[in-house]
């Protein structure tokens, strides 16, 4: 092969997995991509909300209940209707961005689903500012609630923003990741 790949040009497909093949097998039964905002998608537009209870630096319980790997997570456009721990950061964006990748609602999927923490990257600005971690729900960015928002649609956003200006991400802890990190695609 001559260090070429043979599938060059070529599509894998595979079959979505389902939440109740996770919590039926405990885990993750096929994999998902992930984007670190290089992906071209089409969707509907993300939800706007009101971000002015957001602004603040903040750590609240939105629920005393948190949803476990045995829990059926259900998908909301809603802030409200979340539940886990909302936190809020203010990170700076870098050359290279803000640090993160993410995984969910890629276009594959029939449903929408969340956008989560899939990696903090080590030394990038999510790193250093030391809040964000693997399996986070993003809420808003800025102003944007990015709930069933598609990857595209939130890269658009972080695209739109400047190196060097400061950005405030509302984040929500508790849900699991529903995917195995570790499996590349």
């Amino acid at each position: 092969l001559n260090g070429h790949f043979s599938h060059v040009n070529k599509r894998t497909q595979y079959e979505r997995p389902s939440y109740a093949a996770y919590l039926k097998n405990n885990e993750p039964a096929a994999t998902t991509q992930s984007y670190p905002c290089a992906v071209g998608s089409s969707g509907g537009k993300p939800n706007t909300g009101n971000f002015q209870r957001h602004s603040a630096l903040s750590n609240s319980n939105a629920s005393s209940s948190h949803p476990t790997n045995s829990a059926v997570v259900t998908f909301t456009r809603d802030p409200s209707q979340l539940q886990g721990e909302l936190l809020t950061t203010r990170i700076i964006k870098g050359p290279k961005g803000l640090g993160f990748t993410l995984i969910g609602n890629d276009g594959s999927s029939l449903q929408d689903e969340f956008l989560q923490i899939k990696n903090v990257i080590p030394g990038g600005p999510a790193h250093r500012d030391g809040i964000l971690q693997m399996g986070d729900i993003l809420v808003f960015v800025n102003n944007d609630c990015v709930l069933g928002a598609t990857q595209a649609q939130a890269c658009q956003i972080f695209q739109s923003i400047g190196v060097g200006e400061l950005v405030t991400l509302q984040i929500c802890r508790g849900y699991p990741l529903l995917f195995d990190p570790k499996n590349k695609v």
